[in-house]
């Protein structure tokens, strides 16, 4: 991070998976530029998963993740903020009051990051939530971009789980129909800076 914090010229490659590009990308990159106006800037990476197998072979600066999505050695690991897992809906009652593992149980839910179910964050939180109560979380739509997840919301086909950042971005241009409550209790996934702990990163080849 070092030598990153020193560059003036080359390229920063930093990777961000999933919804936290949705309202830190654009953030993060003009930060960047406004640090070091001489550098090229790639902002990369659409799952987890991909962005930690990047960072671990050196591919990347640094990435912001999700810490409980933290599995490979060798990183050193800075949390800057948190970010509140909600749950989307058109129906009023259900927006009156929060979202118990219960209602999660039976409710009709549509989820985004089909092919990475297993890693994604906005999952294994509430999974882990509503197993501890005995209750098996289903989904009935599986969608890969969290877009077509708030779109079905709005068309009140279906409920979901998303992060707070992204309700506040995406339902009023997506789903305007549609509001966002609080689980409970409520879910928090902390983000967080991560980078090879050691020596400086290798570019990939080409």
């Amino acid at each position: 991070m070092r030598g990153v914090a020193e560059l003036e010229t080359g390229t920063i490659r930093f990777g961000a998976f999933g919804t936290v590009r949705l309202y830190a990308g654009a953030s993060l990159v003009a930060d960047v530029l406004e640090r070091h106006p001489g550098v090229r800037v790639e902002l990369v990476g659409q799952n987890p998963t991909e962005v930690q197998e990047q960072l671990r072979r050196g591919h990347l600066e640094a990435a912001m993740i999700a810490v409980p999505q933290v599995t490979a050695e060798g990183l050193t690991v800075v949390p800057v903020a948190r970010d509140e897992l909600v749950y989307i809906t058109t129906d009023p009652d259900t927006l009156a009051k929060p979202v118990t593992a219960k209602q999660l149980g039976s409710a009709t839910l549509v989820m985004a990051e089909a092919s990475y179910r297993v890693e994604d964050s906005t999952r294994l939180m509430p999974r882990r939530w509503m197993h501890e109560e005995g209750i098996s979380p289903a989904t009935r739509i599986e969608v890969e971009d969290v877009e077509t997840a708030v779109e079905l919301v709005g068309r009140g086909l279906a409920d979901s789980i998303v992060h707070k950042g992204v309700a506040t971005q995406l339902l009023p241009r997506l789903a305007p129909g549609a509001g966002w409550t609080s689980l409970r209790p409520k879910q928090w996934d902390v983000l967080a800076i991560a980078h090879r702990t050691e020596g400086t990163s290798r570019r990939p080849p080409g």
